[in-house]
């Protein structure tokens, strides 16, 4: 009997990439003896067989050198290009049984997979797509209409959150539907390794100390936080790198409470985190997938067993308030000043075991139960 081929298709680099791997993991965990399973990625650098396991082929696909020195908008789409003929002279055809595709610049591929082999496609969507930060009108506007196209054909939505899941629902048609979280795994916060404990580094003592984790960029709330901070008798430091380093740089220069520290390995993040006292994540409303957003760094505060101090949008508020793990704030200056003056652990109760249905393990179960459904003949589109 033939063996079904289980296909994977990203974008990006799949080093980088933790949802897309953790997701991998998951479906390798519920994989039997008479399926495959093939990724392909983009300029990944990893092993030909990264799983470590014999039904798994990764399939890397490296652009070449003259591509770097087109100008943006002639060197994506000319690398999508590229990178689509190396999976479609790649790909086996025969006996696909499910083709998973994360993000729009792919779903086309998975369209033709499922037109010549007949499998079912997964569209999963790590933000919402036509309606990001910091893309471009016409970007945005041929993501919208890909989408629209492709639509009738998927079978399967995944996404962060159930804001964005019901976005895409209501704006086309509704489809079967997985809530997958970005969250990590629960950590044992005592025995972790090569942690950088933030207190002592800054040789704090009983001060609040807020940390800020994630890219460094406009539409993070960076700008108010400096200048909240910068008239605050309490700390914070931001963990992470981007086009704001020098502009938090130069607070840190005149302002001691204020702390930049360098990027921190994804696999010590959330016990590094664990020694300070808050986490803040005032992410703007810039974008509808912003506004609707569930960010990773949210899930790390709270398996870092932080508090948090979020925007009051729809799902962040929803979460915070349901599992009584933070507070709210408007993202005014006054507002978030009175935030980080009010906020107290003795408030809340951020605690692992309460938090456990939305850990990656959690996530990961509710994955491979898709895929279970999907091996076994039973799916149901409903």
């Amino acid at each position: 009997m033939a063996l079904k081929n289980i296909v994977h298709i990203t974008h990006t680099d799949i080093n980088n990439d933790w949802r897309i791997r953790k997701e991998i993991y998951a479906v390798l965990n519920v994989l039997n003896d008479s399926h495959t399973l093939s990724v392909f990625s983009i300029d990944s650098g990893l092993d030909v067989n990264p799983f470590s396991k014999p039904n798994v082929k990764a399939f890397n696909f490296k652009p070449p050198a003259f591509c770097g020195g087109l100008p943006k908008f002639l060197r994506l789409p000319l690398i999508l290009l590229l990178f689509s003929g190396y999976v479609l002279k790649n790909l086996n055809f025969k006996n696909v049984k499910v083709c998973h595709v994360h993000d729009t610049a792919v779903l086309h591929l998975g369209f033709i997979v499922k037109c010549f082999s007949n499998s079912l496609l997964i569209y999963d969507a790590h933000e919402l797509e036509s309606q990001k930060n910091m893309q471009s009108k016409i970007y945005s506007l041929v993501t919208l209409w890909l989408e629209k196209l492709f639509w009738s054909n998927i079978d399967v939505l995944i996404s962060v959150s159930d804001g964005i899941i019901d976005w895409y629902n209501s704006s086309f048609s509704k489809k079967k539907s997985l809530l997958i979280l970005n969250s990590p795994d629960r950590v044992d916060l005592e025995k972790a390794d090569n942690v950088v404990d933030l207190r002592d580094t800054y040789c704090l003592g009983s001060e609040k100390l807020f940390v800020h984790i994630g890219l460094l960029q406009s539409g993070r709330g960076i700008e108010r936080l400096l200048e909240v901070f910068s008239e605050s008798e309490h700390r914070i430091v931001f963990l992470g790198f981007g086009v704001l380093d020098e502009l938090i740089r130069s607070y840190s220069d005149r302002y001691d409470n204020i702390h930049l520290y360098k990027h921190v390995p994804n696999h010590i993040l959330v016990p590094t985190i664990s020694s300070a006292d808050y986490g803040i994540c005032t992410i703007e409303n810039v974008s509808t997938s912003d506004y609707l957003a569930l960010p990773n760094k949210y899930f790390e505060y709270l398996f870092a067993g932080l508090p948090v101090l979020v925007s009051n949008f729809p799902e962040l508020e929803k979460y915070t308030l349901t599992y009584k793990v933070g507070f709210t704030t408007e993202l005014d200056v006054i507002s978030i000043r009175d935030g980080i003056d009010k906020i107290s652990k003795s408030d809340v109760n951020v605690n692992q075991s309460n938090i456990q249905e939305l850990s990656w393990s959690a996530q990961s179960e509710k994955l491979g139960r898709l895929y279970i459904e999907i091996l076994e003949d039973g799916f149901d589109d409903n």
